[in-house]
């Protein structure tokens, strides 16, 4: 064994060049077949070398020299010595393992992001997306389970979750797509606390990327009354400030305009607070001036209760880093936010309608709230609000 520990030595070192030669990796091994040079190596001692390398530089054996020394092997030995050696590979080196999995997609991040480039991001995204498409069409992932490749993907997540939110989670969906991707998302969640986790790391990025789909699945999964459960309780947790109460909670449609850009929620999912509505679902735009995105004004001048954590910030953040009393610093908001506070012109129009005034930033804004069961209930509330506000 001695003699070959200095094939080993030899595949180490040539390891180490900026540019190893495959050629010369599968030579080294393949001579370790040479019964005249290592007459007492056993089957097993040279599939041991071979798990041996794998510690060396997993990457580059997988990818590179792997493959064509299963080739080269059944074409000396035929399948059985290959099936053997994977077998062999597989119970003593975990051959094919999530753990083996997730340690190569680690090395791919510590090869191909070495800056914050969007071209290396975007090869990075190439190349993890690729091999994730492997880990569910080649041969040799067979035994791999759907709950094992939602394990992976979920551990992307944890070890990255800046890129996985920006860049493979909307890739994902799309790709797996249907039952699929919604089995992808139910495991994220319930095992990674994919919703909580994101929304607290990067609000803003979380609502550019993930608050749509997410929302649209956590319905899917969980119908609509959990769904809604599920999401206020988030927004009870993480984004309602000191004081701040619940005062009603109904489904309608909310808009708000001003001389430039409307926006609208149809079939909003709303909590009413004495500071807020806070509407789930989706934001409809139309901008009145062609060089203003009427999304873009809403969310720099209503969202802004969206925080946006600095990105350098790996960790996770709970409710008592997200506001300094001293400072006032906006909490992150689930959902959209529109006004009540400081309201004028309160009134009914028609059966189902609710019309009222904001002044922010010195622009003035014209809210409808929009919800016949509810509307009368959501007028005195508000009404209510008008009276405190004089009196405070």
């Amino acid at each position: 064994m001695s003699n070959a520990n200095q094939v080993l030595d030899k595949i180490k070192k040539e390891l180490q060049k900026p540019i190893p030669s495959k050629k010369k990796i599968i030579s080294y091994l393949l001579d370790l077949l040479n019964k005249d040079k290592y007459p007492s190596l056993s089957d097993h001692e040279f599939y041991d070398i071979i798990g041996e390398t794998f510690k060396l530089d997993l990457k580059f054996l997988m990818d590179s020299v792997y493959p064509d020394l299963k080739k080269k092997l059944q074409k000396l030995y035929g399948g059985e010595k290959e099936n053997e050696m994977e077998i062999y590979l597989f119970e003593k080196f975990g051959l094919y393992s999530r753990e083996q999995i997730i340690n190569r997609i680690n090395q791919e991040f510590e090869y191909g992001y070495p800056s914050e480039e969007v071209n290396s991001k975007l090869f990075l995204k190439s190349r993890i997306l690729t091999y994730l498409y492997d880990l569910q069409t080649r041969e040799e992932y067979k035994s791999l389970s759907n709950s094992e490749f939602y394990a992976v993907i979920g551990c992307i997540f944890k070890l990255h979750p800046i890129f996985f939110i920006d860049f493979l989670y909307g890739e994902l969906r799309r790709g797996l797509g249907g039952n699929k991707s919604l089995e992808m998302e139910k495991y994220l969640i319930e095992k990674f606390d994919f919703v909580v986790d994101s929304f607290k790391l990067d609000p803003k990025l979380f609502m550019e990327k993930i608050y749509n789909p997410i929302s649209e699945s956590l319905l899917a999964i969980y119908g609509y009354e959990e769904s809604w459960e599920i999401i206020k309780d988030i927004i009870i947790y993480y984004c309602l400030y000191e004081g701040e109460r619940l005062l009603y909670e109904f489904t309608g449609d909310i808009e708000m305009q001003t001389s430039k850009f409307n926006v609208k929620i149809i079939d909003g999912r709303a909590l009413l607070t004495n500071n807020r509505f806070i509407v789930n679902g989706k934001l409809k735009t139309r901008s009145k001036d062609k060089s203003t995105s009427g999304g873009d004004v809403f969310w720099d001048l209503i969202h802004g209760a969206i925080v946006s954590v600095r990105r350098s910030r790996r960790k996770a953040i709970d409710k008592a880093d997200l506001i300094d009393s001293s400072t006032h610093q906006k909490l992150p908001c689930f959902g959209y936010e529109f006004p009540i506070k400081n309201l004028y012109g309160l009134k009914k129009v028609m059966s189902y309608y609710i019309n009222y005034m904001v002044k922010l930033n010195d622009v003035n804004y014209l809210l409808k709230v929009s919800n016949t069961r509810h509307r009368d209930t959501i007028f005195e509330i508000l009404s209510e609000e008008i009276i405190e506000n004089s009196t405070s």
